[in-house]
């Protein structure tokens, strides 16, 4: 007899999604708006230096070039003067690319450093190699210009650069940064690259071999009187102003933690912070001072954001696999237990996680120092399949709250009434439930609302849509695109590149911090206060 099954075409089931078609992508760099809270508390210990404005040298070459480039449109400029922005624009991608040229002359010539962090690094190849090849190219001025934007920030912070409040002007030179400028300037006395750089022109290997020491990212050894002048700038307030103090005191303690927690044990700033947030949890309140608090609840607060995004991640995941479903579905789809790779089984004790354990199960079961090792992996936590995910996520919360439960008792780490307290309330009164009702619980009062409340006002804005599933009831649907889990980057590998570039510190492998006897005066210098 035919096999009538046979006739039917075979039809595979396509997932299809509402914004398929669409030509960008959204990942959003803050879809649960949680990042914002441990990267401001990060921000009030760093000054106005940022993830992206890594090296010393450009917090000098700023006020130089504003004010070359002032003087040479204006007889006299000042706080109300008008430019040509596309003019200055120019200008300013004339100095980033004598600037990494001069980085890259200079590093074949012996100087330590790298190229790391000078801007344009990815958009002058060919101009570079022409100028290495040949020894001579026009300087370009039709790309970059990044340098106003990543700097001005940290130059203001240290008074090397002021805000006008002249709404057509955008910035001023204030004495701090005339300093400097006159520094460079008789430094640069018969070069011709201040005038190329500010009128265009040619740049050659022979101005480099002349001054590009002057421009190095790596040279600022080379030019003693501008170094110091930086480091002025960095350590003395230029105000005495109760936020300005306030601000300047908090960096050097920074600086100063960050010399006590590498002067025996060269560190990474991921490595410093894992350390100093592995000493609290494990001995307290013992001879915590404010900046090592303050570093150690920004660890606590960027895990436990990383880990509602891991949560996240995996419930996004098996939606979209599901192509719809609740989070009881979801739940259910995890299966009865999750396999924990061995990085994860390193970390935290645990070979797999039974979702029917309840927590306070899973707390007995747990290393007292689960995750605390070193910094977290982000890349391999994204690696996992989501069910490890979601055990990766629920662990290293549960994990998180018992270890600083009596940090937050003693002071040292602030309530702040925030998506951490939340969670950490909720799993504290859940102790007696099993896991898989505890991280449906997360997800449908923490994390998911998160989401929602954070996308859709983003969208009500005007900005893009980062919705990774909209509700219809108590059902989910995805939209297809994936949640990559972030673990925030810290300011304080900046700050690692400032001391290095300022001979402060010197560089080791692995971009760690390595403090001598010589460096270690610095700090400890009387006329420090």
């Amino acid at each position: 007899m035919e096999n009538r099954h046979s006739q039917i075409p075979v039809v595979r089931l396509m997932q299809i999604f509402w914004n398929d078609g669409e030509r960008e992508k959204i990942k959003g760099l803050d879809i649960l708006e949680v990042r914002q809270l441990d990267q401001a508390i990060e921000k009030e210990w760093v000054s106005g230096i940022t993830t992206i404005s890594i090296r010393a040298r450009y917090l000098s070459l700023l006020p130089w070039a504003l004010t070359e480039y002032f003087r040479s449109r204006f007889v006299k400029p000042d706080s109300t003067t008008v430019w040509d922005k596309d003019d200055l624009s120019k200008t300013l991608r004339r100095m980033e690319f004598v600037t990494l040229a001069a980085t890259k002359a200079g590093e074949e010539g012996g100087e330590a450093g790298g190229t790391f962090g000078a801007l344009g690094s990815d958009l002058f190849d060919d101009e570079i190699d022409q100028l290495f090849s040949e020894g001579r190219v026009q300087i370009p001025d039709n790309k970059g210009g990044a340098s106003l934007g990543t700097y001005a920030a940290p130059c203001r912070a240290f008074g090397l650069l002021g805000q006008s409040t002249e709404a057509d002007s955008l910035v001023t030179v204030p004495p701090r940064g005339e300093a400097i400028h006159t520094c460079r300037k008789n430094s640069l006395e018969g070069s011709p690259l201040t005038s190329a750089i500010i009128n265009g022109g040619d740049l050659t290997l022979d101005d480099l071999q002349h001054s590009g020491h002057l421009f190095s990212l790596n040279g600022l050894s080379a030019s003693p009187e501008e170094q110091t002048l930086l480091k002025e700038a960095l350590w003395f307030p230029f105000f005495d102003d109760q936020p300005v103090n306030l601000a300047y005191d908090r960096f050097r303690a920074t600086c100063r933690w960050v010399r006590d927690g590498c002067q025996n044990d060269p560190r990474s700033s991921s490595e410093l912070i894992a350390w100093n947030y592995y000493q609290l949890v494990t001995q307290g309140k013992v001879e915590a001072s404010g900046v090592s608090s303050a570093w150690g609840e920004f660890e606590l607060r960027r895990r436990v954001h990383f880990a509602f995004e891991t949560l996240l991640s995996a419930c996004v995941e098996t939606l979209m696999d599901l192509t719809e479903g609740t989070l009881g579905n979801v739940i259910a789809q995890w299966g009865e237990h999750a396999k924990l790779p061995q990085f994860t089984e390193s970390a935290c004790g645990l070979s797999s996680l039974i979702w029917s354990s309840t927590v306070k199960e899973v707390e007995s079961d747990l290393k007292p120092d689960a995750f605390l090792g070193s910094p977290v992996n982000a890349a391999s936590v994204r690696s996992m399949s989501a069910i490890s995910r979601a055990a990766f996520g629920i662990l290293s919360l549960i994990a998180a709250r018992q270890q600083t439960e009596a940090l937050f008792l003693n002071g040292t780490f602030a309530e702040r009434d925030h998506r951490l307290e939340e969670a950490f309330q909720l799993i504290q009164s859940r102790r007696s439930i099993p896991i898989s009702k505890l991280v449906a619980e997360l997800l449908e009062r923490v994390v998911v609302p998160a989401h929602l409340n954070t996308t859709l006002r983003k969208m009500s804005q005007g900005q893009r849509c980062s919705l990774r599933f909209f509700p219809e009831g108590e059902l989910l649907r995805p939209t297809g695109t994936k949640v990559a889990a972030g673990y925030s980057g810290d300011r304080l590998a900046s700050v690692f590149e400032v001391l290095a570039d300022l001979g402060i510190a010197a560089r080791g492998n692995g971009r760690r911090l390595v403090f001598d006897q010589t460096t270690t005066e610095w700090f400890d210098s009387a006329d420090l206060p």
